[in-house]
């Protein structure tokens, strides 16, 4: 057994991928919107036998999101640009794309190449708003 296979069998070759859609559109309604500031937090190291290791700090971005009830669907989208244009009860027309999660891992018995075995849909990508 090669040690590609064997790491197979303990879960360990999955990878994730981003991956974007064409470019969609959507027609709605600001249903709201929120604001969340840049925020830090200081977690124990995960490996706590590595005395070096210590403390792990991370950090989040600050988020802008707009919620935008639309006519084939709802979005929420995080973008400083569009947070600043548009108004609660504002109807636009927005350009996005879907961003997923492609994950890949070899299927047995080929161990050459991965191969795409799940798609999860993680969010949105803001491109453009216009006021309607």
């Amino acid at each position: 057994m090669n040690l590609t296979k064997i790491a197979h069998s303990f879960g360990l070759t999955q990878e994730e991928r981003k991956e974007l859609s064409d470019i969609l559109y959507e027609t709605g309604v600001v249903e709201s919107k929120d604001y969340h500031e840049p925020f830090s937090t200081i977690c124990p190291c995960p490996m706590p036998a590595v005395p070096e290791c210590g403390f792990i700090q991370r950090k989040y971005a600050a988020e802008y999101n707009v919620h935008l009830k639309g006519e084939k669907k709802s979005l929420k989208l995080n973008n400083e640009e569009l947070f600043n244009k548009v108004n609660v009860g504002d109807k636009i027309k927005v350009s996005y794309k879907e961003v997923y999660a492609g994950i890949y891992d070899y299927v047995p018995p080929d161990f050459l190449e991965k191969k795409l075995i799940d798609v999860i849909l993680s969010g949105y990508e803001y491109i453009s708003a216009e006021k309607l």
